[in-house]
């Protein structure tokens, strides 16, 4: 069943509004039709992103190398809690970061999305 397009009035005239909260109550953002190399498309509109980080400054997007790599991971697993459990590739990419520190960093913690809240539970 179609849900009907969720509409405001703005002076006088009816805008589309999202259904998800964003930071801007007022303005809904744009909407991403393809990303490629170190830019967002938002139709005609071309958009040079470093928002992600280093690694999407660097890398970009659809970097096919990062893809497959991507995707061999998933079909391992996706997943782990790592307060419980150590991954290989978790603790690869952790050694990793530590030998480009030239002796600076000994350890390596990262949460995952959502970590914060899952730590605070248990």
């Amino acid at each position: 069943m179609a849900t009907p397009a969720r509409l405001k009035m703005v002076n006088g005239t009816s805008k589309k509004t999202s259904a998800t909260l964003y930071g801007n109550l007022n303005e809904p953002y744009p909407i991403v039709t393809e990303q490629f190399g170190n830019y967002q498309f938002m139709g005609p509109t071309k958009l040079f992103d470093c928002s992600g980080g280093a690694a999407t400054a660097s890398v970009g997007y659809k970097n096919e190398r990062v893809t497959v790599a991507m995707i061999n991971q998933l079909h391992k697993f996706s997943v782990s809690n790592e307060l419980a459990f150590r991954s290989e590739i978790s603790e690869e990419f952790s050694q990793a970061l530590i030998d480009t520190t030239e002796g600076h960093m000994a350890r390596v913690f990262v949460p995952s999305s959502g970590q914060c809240h899952s730590d605070r539970s248990q």
